[in-house]
Order: structure tokens, then sequence, then C-alpha cells
């Protein structure tokens, strides 16, 4: 698969902190990602948020800048 995007957008501490809802879709896109031939998942998030993903998985990768182009 040359490109696969997913664009995914939630706020599922603010409802349910700790209940482990964050997790569950983490995981269920990154099996989706797996399904569909793709070699590697990339992500985006704050600072904040490292921690708990890489409670599922993910790691810092080899570059800390992200560069995007957005199209009205």
């Amino acid at each position: 698969t040359f490109l696969t995007l997913l664009s995914f957008h939630a706020c599922c501490g603010c409802h349910s902190p700790g209940r482990g809802l964050g997790k569950l879709i983490v995981t269920k896109l990154r099996r989706m990602a797996f399904a569909a031939g793709c070699y590697k998942v990339i992500l985006d998030c704050d600072e904040s948020n490292v921690p708990f993903y890489e409670k599922c998985g993910f790691h810092l990768g080899h570059s800390p800048v992200c560069m995007a182009q957005y199209f009205e």
C-alpha cells in the first residue's frame, strides 16, 4: 500500500478518563491499518499526549518535525 490516509480526531478522555475507550479506539485503528496492508502507522499529537500513545505501543519517530499543507 503506497498511501493510506485516515484522519481520526476524538476527545475520549473528556468524558470517560481511565475507562480504556481511547486505547480501544487506537487498537482498532492499528488493526485496521495492518489489515489494509500498511507497514506503519504515523500520528501527530500534542506533546501532552505522548505518554498515552507510548502506552499504546507508539514511540517518538526520527524527527520531531511535523509538516503540513492544507487545501481549502
